[in-house]
């Protein structure tokens, strides 16, 4: 994830730190503009970092109205209404199984160096907007 985010030029990637948690070799082209970044779980109405999204969102977009509120979510994940397909809900793994160790391992350290580098090079950028920031890094420390 933050390996994309860093193709857009918003930070410096002039220390080996920084370089170091990114790892990749690929072109980086700066973008003009501003990024709105927000967490998944900031869509959850009853989490302290969605409390100002819609409004954050409609002042970023300039937005001439309200959003509407978030609304409630039934399930979450493979519980979710959104899957209704039981054939499709076959293939779902539970990555907390013990089989799937070896990858959960490779996600749990990209999610640490992701929230690292969001942390202490991303946000930093004056191009890169957070809804409520100190919510918000709360969240990436459960990354």
């Amino acid at each position: 994830f933050h390996h994309s985010l860093s193709r857009l030029g918003k930070t410096p990637m002039d220390t080996p730190e920084e370089l170091q948690l990114l790892g990749h070799g690929m072109s980086i082209v700066p973008q003009k503009g501003k990024v709105f970044l927000m967490e998944s779980s900031q869509l959850i109405p009853e989490n302290a970092s969605s409390e100002r999204l819609s409004e954050d969102i409609s002042t970023f977009l300039d937005l001439k109205y309200d959003l509407r509120p978030l609304k409630d979510r039934e399930g979450y994940g493979t519980e979710s209404h959104q899957y209704k397909d039981d054939e499709a809900k076959e293939a779902f793994i539970d990555i907390c199984d013990d089989e799937f160790l070896p990858l959960r391992e490779v996600l749990v350290q990209q999610g640490e160096e992701a929230a690292l580098w969001i942390k202490n090079y991303f946000m930093k950028s004056e191009d890169v907007i957070v809804s409520h920031p100190d919510e918000f890094l709360k969240l990436l420390d459960k990354w």
